[in-house]
């Protein structure tokens, strides 16, 4: 996927670094909401929250990029839009389109980062099943 001129899009910091999200694969940003720790996910998956009602998987943008080369700050979350709406990138900052941003971002597709996050959680419990004890 390459960024077309005149593309509206989102501008995302995670990790110390700047990504690029289509403006139309995201229905919202808000502040970091409570979060629910999810026992034995890996690192990119912060934990659930409730946003509007519904359950929702809140992803560390920077942790799940592995180019986190400073520790995550997140403090905004950006919603996405159908059909990921039970998904939510964890970010530093989000800015919108009118915003001027310096540096070169990576843009990213909704797509691959579910199928990425998906991967992360299949590769931990194969290596680390949850005892029993470690069950709700």
């Amino acid at each position: 996927m390459e960024i077309l001129p005149g593309s509206s899009l989102l501008r995302l910091k995670a990790g110390g670094s700047l990504y690029a999200l289509p403006l139309e694969s995201a229905s919202e940003i808000s502040p970091l909401p409570a979060l629910t720790p999810v026992p034995g996910a890996p690192a990119s998956i912060l934990g659930l929250a409730e946003i509007r009602g519904r359950v929702v998987s809140v992803l560390d943008l920077g942790a799940l990029r592995a180019a986190a080369a400073e520790p995550s700050s997140c403090r905004e979350i950006v919603s996405l839009g159908s059909p990921w709406s039970h998904v939510a990138l964890a970010v530093e900052r989000a800015h919108g389109p009118g915003e001027s941003v310096s540096g070169d971002p990576e843009l990213l597709h909704p797509d691959r980062i579910v199928a990425t996050a998906a991967g992360q959680v299949r590769a931990r419990y194969r290596r680390a099943p949850v005892r029993a004890a470690e069950r709700p």
